[in-house]
Formats: structure tokens, C-alpha cells, sequence
């Protein structure tokens, strides 16, 4: 049985992290520890993504997302990710809950519902975990393309979007 989605336009975006260090980039080489920030619209596809030095974490997550939606030129009404767990690891009760309000806040501030996928239910981001492996497909290309995975430098990394 198939239960189909409905995505209208201008609905929901979708914000989530993945571990990039399997692309192989290397700084002077030295492998480069990052992530990379993922945003899409669900119903166009529209993407933006961003390195990301370090973990997951509220500066990290919001930061891309305000990027991605000053690049987009405005917001969707919803705005989902997943448990944010990982941005609050080995944080107390009261940060998690300081950081979950001013998540909420920012969201609010752009006139968006903050939503968030139920613990241990990867399905539920299922819009943007597909389009990793796309993004992820892409970069290796670029990389390949550009006949070396090495940089001299950190500046010379693009970001990416």
C-alpha cells in the first residue's frame, strides 16, 4: 500500500547534517574532519548546502539556515529537521531546552513553524536524506573534475551551495 504525500509549494523546508568525511578532502594533506549543512525545499527541490568545521550544533544549524533563506529570498511556512539530538549532546536539561527555544525563536522570527522529526524515525526526513546521496554524488564529481581532492589551504575550500 502506498500513501502518497502532498507537498505544496512553499510549504515546508527541510534542514539536516551529513558526515563528509568520505569525500576525501584533504587540507595540505590532512585529512578534513567536517559536515556538510543541507537545506531543500520539499516541493521544488531548491538546495543549499554549506561546510561545516566541527559537529552539529545550534550555531551550526542556524547559521545555515539563515543563510539558505536570505540565498532563497524568503521562507517556507514550515521548518523541519530532525530530533536535533546530535546539537545537544552532552548538554543539561535547561541548555537543551535554552537552545530548543531559541530555535524555535528563529524559526518564529522568519514567520516558520518549527517542526522536528520524532526520535529514532529517520523516515519522517525522508525529503532531504534522499538528496544527500545526490549532493554527495555531485561533490565527488566536482572533486573529480577538479583532478585532486587536496588544498593548500582552508580558504581554498569552497563553500558549498
Amino acid at each position: 500500500m502506498i500513501f502518497r504525500q502532498s507537498h505544496p509549494p512553499g510549504r515546508e523546508g527541510m534542514s539536516d547534517f551529513f558526515d563528509a568525511r568520505a569525500l576525501g578532502v584533504t587540507i595540505a594533506g590532512v585529512p578534513l574532519a567536517h559536515r556538510i549543512y543541507h537545506f531543500t525545499l520539499v516541493h521544488s527541490g531548491w538546495e543549499h548546502a554549506s561546510v561545516v568545521l566541527g559537529g552539529e550544533s545550534y550555531t551550526a544549524l542556524a547559521g545555515g539556515l539563515q543563510n539558505a533563506l536570505w540565498l532563497l529570498g524568503g521562507a517556507p511556512r514550515k521548518h523541519r529537521t530532525d530530533s536535533l539530538s546530535a546539537a545537544f549532546t552532552n548538554l543539561d536539561r535547561d541548555a537543551r531546552e535554552d537552545l530548543r527555544t531559541r530555535y524555535d525563536a528563529l524559526c518564529a522570527d522568519y514567520g516558520m513553524e518549527a517542526t522536528r522529526n520524532n526520535r529514532g524515525i529517520a523516515h519522517e526526513n525522508g525529503s532531504i536524506e534522499s538528496r544527500h546521496g545526490h549532493l554527495k554524488t555531485r561533490l565527488e564529481q566536482a572533486l573529480l573534475l577538479r583532478s585532486s581532492h587536496d588544498f593548500d589551504e582552508l580558504d581554498g575550500v569552497p563553500d558549498v551551495v
